[in-house]
């Protein structure tokens, strides 16, 4: 076990910094199944803090599976399940205390915008002119499909977009993270398989795992995934869904190419698998070209299209929708009114009156700009650095760098210690299950003033330079 970092001025209970340090250092394999954990005794004397402090933090490590109590003997740390587990605990102890102001932290793992004032201002003014206008439909249970009002401006988007759709196939969810685990709650189970790339969206392919399903990967290029691997992987084992981000991929950023695009279509007719497509970034362009979908490109209903308004305007409005195919509609309706019965009217009619007066166009023409300032700043901070480098070239949009690091640094090792010098980032072993990118992580500019990015990369130059130390003979 290494030593735990405590900080008694920080603002943070002492039991809880104990806590995330013991269950970081579980995580990471710091601390094995098996190892007996110190003492209340042994803590409490070394880092000056009371008895009841320490086994409070144990209590809290029990209760949430990290470590187990053997009467007479000590606490033992218990087995995880070691991608899923941890994977899933980065990423929610980087949102442990929600979407926060940012403060002294250096933030290049948030990639969801912070409500500015505009925006936010705007919401209100529109929620106040519902309440006054027709408050009944505000508290009532709408329906579990979504709003009419809703549906029908998002129907109006998606037409100009060239995406034709019916209203009954638009379902309005709580984000693209509910729809994911909408469908796996309806359409996943132990006989299921699914395919991602690797690197991708841990959260999601996690979702589908825990619901039972057996899940296969290919590498990511930098046009999109490998599709020799796809088509031999394929010719091997029968794949029922494909689960990606086409545009403006998680974690890589990379947009896929036409090619690929349509050869991936034409597979899922060939094979029969549906591809579940996560577009919740594809709107995030900054050079004025709009990027193609699958689902724009679909001609056979093989995409269940998923796609969010919280990474583009509110994070807080946790809306999004579904475009279902006919055949999934039942179990999708079913399985989202069993989940929640229906996302608030009162959220769902003032994004209906959002979009219908062209207030969303506008806000994401001036956030577009915002980014292109940002991703330039983040851009130039990585081009100085003296470790950090870009394995794929840009591609005009979304909220990410993927950074490759010298091949003998860990980034769960780096993330761990970057924690303690007030710089988050996400590592690369996060997003793979194959654990090939484990020098790699995931820097977001949406959550980091451009004036603190330099600061941000030079802090992480440091603890690179520190590392790249101690692994020298």
């Amino acid at each position: 076990m290494k030593p735990l970092h405590i900080q008694r001025e920080n603002g943070k209970s002492l039991y809880q910094q104990i806590y995330t340090e013991l269950r970081t250092q579980i995580l990471r394999g710091d601390i094995l199944a098996g190892e007996l954990l110190p003492s209340y005794r042994f803590l409490s004397r070394r880092y000056q803090v009371n008895m009841s402090t320490v086994e409070k933090a144990y209590d809290l490590l029990e209760t949430n599976g990290y470590i187990e109590r053997r009467h007479g003997s000590g606490c033992f740390a218990l087995p995880l399940d070691c991608f899923e587990f941890y994977a899933d605990g980065v990423v929610l102890d980087s949102f442990e205390h929600g979407q926060a102001d940012g403060g002294d932290v250096i933030d290049f793992a948030t990639s969801t915008p912070a409500p500015g004032a505009a925006e936010t201002g705007t919401l209100v003014t529109l929620i106040n002119e519902l309440a006054g206008t027709r408050p009944e439909k505000l508290f009532r249970y709408p329906p579990t499909r979504g709003t009419p009002a809703l549906i029908r401006a998002i129907q109006s988007r998606l037409i100009r977009q060239g995406i034709e759709v019916q209203e009954e196939g638009i379902h309005i969810v709580g984000g693209s993270q509910q729809g994911v685990d909408i469908i796996c709650k309806a359409l996943i189970g132990k006989n299921t398989t699914v395919l991602a790339e690797d690197p991708s969206y841990s959260v999601a392919v996690n979702c589908f795992q825990r619901a039972g399903a057996r899940v296969e990967t290919v590498p990511m290029e930098a046009d999109g995934p490998d599709m020799a691997a796809v088509r031999e992987l394929l010719s091997r084992t029968t794949v029922d869904f494909y689960y990606t981000m086409a545009g403006f991929h998680c974690p890589t950023n990379v947009t896929w190419s036409g090619e690929k695009r349509r050869a991936l279509l034409e597979l899922a007719r060939e094979y029969g698998f549906t591809v579940i497509e996560d577009d919740c970034l594809g709107e995030l362009y900054f050079d004025g070209v709009p990027r193609i979908s699958l689902r724009q490109e679909d001609r056979y209903g093989s995409v269940l299209y998923l796609n969010s308004f919280s990474k583009c305007l509110v994070p807080g409005m946790r809306l999004g929708y579904m475009l279902v195919p006919g055949r999934y509609e039942k179990r999708l309706i079913l399985a989202k009114f069993n989940t929640d019965v229906a996302c608030p009217a009162i959220l769902q009619e003032t994004l209906a009156l959002y979009l219908e007066r062209g207030l969303y166009e506008d806000h994401l023409a001036a956030l577009r700009a915002d980014y292109a300032k940002r991703r330039r700043a983040l851009l130039k901070a990585l081009q100085s650095s003296r470790y950090l480098t870009l394995p794929y070239a840009e591609h005009g949009g979304g909220v990410f760098f993927w950074a490759r690091l010298p091949e003998e640094v860990d980034s769960t090792e780096l993330w761990s210690r970057l924690r303690s010098r007030e710089v988050k980032l996400l590592p690369g072993a996060v997003f793979s299950r194959t654990g090939r990118k484990k020098n790699y992580v995931r820097l977001s500019f949406a959550g980091c003033p451009p004036e603190r990015m330099r600061e941000g990369v030079q802090r992480i130059d440091r603890e690179i330079s520190l590392l790249l130390a101690k692994e020298a003979p």
